[in-house]
């Protein structure tokens, strides 16, 4: 009855503020210290992500954006040149590193929309939304953790694709 208790505790609170990252440390946590030095299961702060993947190619990929920004031609092409883009973290873990890779391309996406789409109403905005989850792949031994991976790539997608729903006044289904 405690575990049920603490269940339903946790279905009150607003879990939509709550980054998907905090999974991997979470786990790490409750892990037998022995097992996680053998299986290397070591948790990456989001600081630590960000140094790796923005001059890997996020900055890149930024500055490409703001000089094609004003071109209402070009972004299309930009948009699909990003949603075309495949990552993978052969060892992830719980996912934070494609985690927080895949939020960082979404809200790059939605920079894309602001610039294509300003001052114009968007009636599907499914149609608009070109990146996914399936961009990113993973490959961990265990499935516990792969798992968690799977489960915070979900709830990333759903947070930027609420994100993205008010942004435009649309609710994506």
């Amino acid at each position: 009855s405690k575990m049920r208790q603490a269940l339903l505790e946790c279905c009150y609170i607003d879990w939509s503020k709550i980054s998907p990252a905090i999974f991997g440390s979470m786990f790490q946590s409750v892990m037998n210290p022995k097992e996680r030095r053998n299986l290397g299961a070591h948790y990456t702060s989001e600081s630590n992500i960000l140094k790796l993947i923005k001059p890997l190619f996020l900055d890149e990929l930024w500055a490409d954006f703001e000089t094609i920004k004003g071109n209402k031609n070009k972004l299309p092409e930009f948009h699909k040149k990003i949603s075309q883009l495949k990552f993978l973290d052969p060892a992830c873990g719980c996912g934070n590193f494609l985690v927080i890779t895949y939020r960082e391309l979404r809200l790059l996406e939605l920079e894309i929309l602001r610039a294509q789409y300003k001052n114009q109403y968007v009636t599907e905005i499914e149609s608009i939304i070109w990146l996914n989850v399936d961009m990113m792949c993973g490959i961990e031994y265990e499935e516990f953790p792969a798992r968690i991976a799977e489960v915070a790539m979900w709830l990333i997608d759903h947070q930027m694709n609420m994100q993205i729903s008010n942004e435009f006044g649309q609710y994506f289904a």
